[in-house]
């Protein structure tokens, strides 16, 4: 399915250079009432999405020597909460995938220098999963109130434009 979808990409607007990861869903709750299905679903979306459009996309940069990979992690990959630890462990996968996946490429035969790497680690973003009036009380001091979407989206791209290799959203989030 993914190779039908990048051919039909590819055939449609030519070479990808930059990709955006976002993905994410958030199951909550004590970790010990997560259903299996719930939780292998969370790591499907958070982190074997990562897995198959890089799969997919990243042959065509390093033969390009060209590409940017933006990837939208969370702040709970490094400081995890109660009642999502399913999300936190997937999120802390995309953090070591990443990171890994650009100590592949230094040593890569190819040596493609030119493939970038920015990861976004936002705190709670409002969105359809993170609905404010669950999240608020388990996250009291870290909800900032206008954390939107849009927001993040918007320092995800000038970090982009600017090569930054982390943005912290907000930035007085940064570990």
């Amino acid at each position: 399915m993914a190779c039908v979808i990048s051919c039909q990409v590819r055939n449609d607007v030519g070479d990808v250079t930059v990709v955006i990861n976002n993905a994410g869903i958030c199951p909550t709750g004590p970790f010990l009432l997560q259903k299996p299905e719930s939780i292998e679903k969370t790591f499907e979306v958070n982190l074997f999405a990562h897995f198959w459009i890089l799969s997919e996309v990243l042959p065509q940069m390093i033969r390009n020597n060209h590409g940017h990979i933006v990837t939208t992690a969370s702040l709970s990959s490094a400081l995890p909460c109660r009642d999502i630890a399913c999300y936190s462990a997937s999120k802390h996968a995309v953090h070591g995938f990443v990171d890994a996946l650009k100590r592949e490429l230094r040593v890569h035969p190819a040596k493609p220098r030119n493939i970038h790497f920015t990861t976004v680690y936002p705190v709670v973003v409002q969105t359809r999963i993170s609905d404010p009036v669950v999240m608020r009380p388990r996250f009291p001091i870290i909800f900032p109130p206008h954390m939107t979407a849009e927001y993040v989206a918007k320092k995800a791209i000038q970090g982009l434009r600017q090569n930054y290799e982390y943005i912290y959203v907000p930035p007085s989030s940064q570990l």
